[in-house]
């Protein structure tokens, strides 16, 4: 069996960086679209598509199968995610404090599910580390963007 409680707390404190998120995303324009790269609002959002669409089907297949295979792969991911984007009326519409929230909603139940099992291979645990990653990577690219439009400022 493999501890797994300090990569639990890694997949549990992006609760904490989405409520950090709440202070940030209304002092910036999180919906404009520098060229053809994704906007503030869309790198979020990405975070729980990726959760939604790769992680959770995943980790649940973990512990039905006990095997995982997925090798994280951002530049797909953002492929399929641009194929489903929102116009951006529509994502200003809908606003980027529901998606916040949603996110953890999201995750809150992916925690109460992962902590509802016995037991934890490595095969889950490597599974966490690589979504982990690719939500700091993209929470990465959040912080920067932030920081230049505020540099510009």
């Amino acid at each position: 069996m493999v501890d797994i409680n300090n990569t639990l707390n890694d997949v549990a404190y992006l609760i904490d960086e989405i409520e950090a998120l709440h202070y940030v995303v209304d002092a910036v324009p999180v919906h404009d679209r520098p060229g053809d790269s994704l906007s503030i609002a869309e790198l979020i959002r990405m975070i729980d598509f990726a959760q939604l669409m790769y992680f959770r089907p995943e980790i649940e297949a973990v512990f039905s199968s006990g095997k995982s295979n997925v090798k994280v792969n951002q530049s797909h991911i953002e492929a399929e995610f641009r194929k489903v984007r929102l116009d951006i009326d529509e994502e200003r519409e809908k606003g980027i404090n529901a998606y916040l929230r949603k996110i953890i909603k999201n995750r809150a139940s992916l925690i109460s599910f992962i902590e509802s099992k016995q037991t934890y291979g490595s095969d889950l645990h490597n599974l966490l580390t690589q979504m982990v990653q690719f939500e700091r990577n993209l929470l990465k690219q959040v912080s920067e963007r932030v920081l230049a439009i505020k540099r510009d400022e």
